[in-house]
């Protein structure tokens, strides 16, 4: 299992992809729209596959608060600027529960089903692709407000955005470049035991043992993630200053359609960076991914293949009972 360090959205198919066993998507991700809603409004429950139903009905049922507080972390929201954000998330939240909770349901109901046998690393790839799916959907239902909100954005907030990048990157270079190698493979191994806990249980002296040669074995270029995830900070803030000047260059409606059009072309530059040397770095880290968690998968034992299934018919019953849920 590849257990990286945090760079990509995810929550990272695409070269950007990012599997569930990579723990890019975990914290000092770019703050993509995507991942920014994503993350708020989904990882709680499904992509992250937090440990304990109550958790999972909490965080869903109060995801348009959770995903505020932390739009406002990045952006630093003003009065005007909140009811509006508040709204947006509200009926982005009401619309996902009505269109989009069923189809995770039935990518659970698979995953179940698919507990009970061996994987191969092309099914945990489709897997993958089915999670990227979904959030894709939910960016592109966002856009329309996203757009909203990028254009009526001031310059101290992308001042706070940028200081909040900083942050981030020196909280990334600590961590994963100034870090010994040795603590780096600690950090790395850590990630990946959390991840069977949260699916598999505890993983036994066995597992662990081959997560810790799975991490061994997957090269981390810390200097090449930092460079991409500078490149990207960058990228964002510059196109946000762009999308800001647009209602002074245009009509209203025409201002709309190309701040629409500059966060979607973002979007693409964040999930297949610009940078080929890059494209293939990720592509050959997703692709240890579907080979660590069909590897991990593999060697459970049947007793934990039994808890995965019983956790991932806990996560139906709750989302069943979410997608039921009109108050």
């Amino acid at each position: 299992m590849n257990a990286l360090p945090a760079t990509a959205a995810a929550p990272t198919g695409t070269p950007a992809r990012a599997g569930l066993w990579d723990a890019r998507d975990a914290r000092g991700t770019p703050g993509t729209w995507r991942r920014i809603i994503g993350q708020a409004l989904l990882a709680l429950g499904l992509v992250g596959l937090l440990g304990g139903c109550s958790a999972i009905r909490l965080g869903y049922s109060n995801a348009p608060t959770l995903s505020y507080w932390w739009l406002d972390g990045y952006l630093d929201f003003t009065d005007a600027q909140a009811p509006r954000v508040r709204a947006d998330l509200a009926a982005l939240h009401t619309w996902h529960k009505r269109e989009e909770l069923p189809r995770w349901l039935d990518l659970l109901a698979r995953m179940e089903k698919l507990a009970a046998t061996d994987m191969s690393p092309q099914q945990a790839c489709n897997l993958f692709e089915d999670m990227r799916e979904r959030l894709t959907a939910l960016g592109q239902r966002a856009e329309d407000a996203l757009a909203t909100t990028a254009l009526e954005l001031q310059a101290e907030q992308l001042t706070h955005l940028e200081r909040k990048y900083q942050s981030m990157q020196r909280d990334f270079r600590r961590d994963w470049l100034e870090a010994s190698p040795e603590r780096v493979r600690e950090r790395r191994l850590e990630q990946a035991v959390k991840r069977v806990d949260m699916i598999y249980g505890a993983p036994d002296e066995r597992m662990r043992a081959l997560l810790a040669e799975q991490v061994a074995s997957v090269e981390f270029d810390g200097q090449r993630v930092m460079r991409e995830i500078q490149r990207r900070h960058g990228d964002f803030v510059s196109t946000l200053r762009r999308v800001r000047e647009l209602p002074a260059q245009m009509p209203a409606a025409a201002a709309r359609e190309q701040a629409r059009a500059q966060l979607r072309a973002l979007l693409g530059r964040i999930m297949a960076s610009p940078d080929p040397a890059h494209r293939a770095y990720q592509l050959a880290q997703t692709q240890a991914n579907c080979r660590g968690f069909a590897a991990v998968h593999n060697a459970a034992s049947p007793e934990q293949r039994q808890a995965a299934a019983r956790r991932l018919r806990a996560y139906q019953r709750d989302f069943k009972e979410l997608a039921g849920d009109d108050s």
